[in-house]
């Protein structure tokens, strides 16, 4: 199976930004600025996914290998998979970022 086109862009966000780490705080930052692209424009961007899902790569590869599923398509839905166990989840984090960057990308 081939690999979705989304990680070219998530590729590309790794490759720009060679110190980027994947931090609580990085995750919060993104989050909020997914919020307000929504309130904005009704969508976030591409790209704020993509940083997303890198920030997930870097911390938990395999999110890589999980396979891509849609769903709710809400900051919520975001924060629920990275904090909803109670711990950092940074794969379910990055399965929801992928599923919602699929549909747009």
């Amino acid at each position: 199976m081939a690999e979705p086109a989304f990680w070219a862009l998530v590729d590309g966000v790794l490759a720009d930004n060679p110190d980027l780490t994947a931090t609580t705080r990085s995750v919060l930052s993104l989050l909020i600025e997914i919020d307000a692209e929504l309130a904005k424009r009704g969508a976030p961007y591409p790209q704020t996914l993509a940083y997303l899902l890198a920030l997930c790569t870097l911390h938990d590869e395999s999110v890589r290998e999980r396979p891509v599923r849609g769903g709710p398509q809400t900051v919520e839905s975001l924060l629920a998979a990275y904090a909803g166990g109670g711990v950092a989840d940074w794969s379910a984090l990055g399965a929801a970022a992928a599923g919602w960057l699929s549909e747009i990308v």
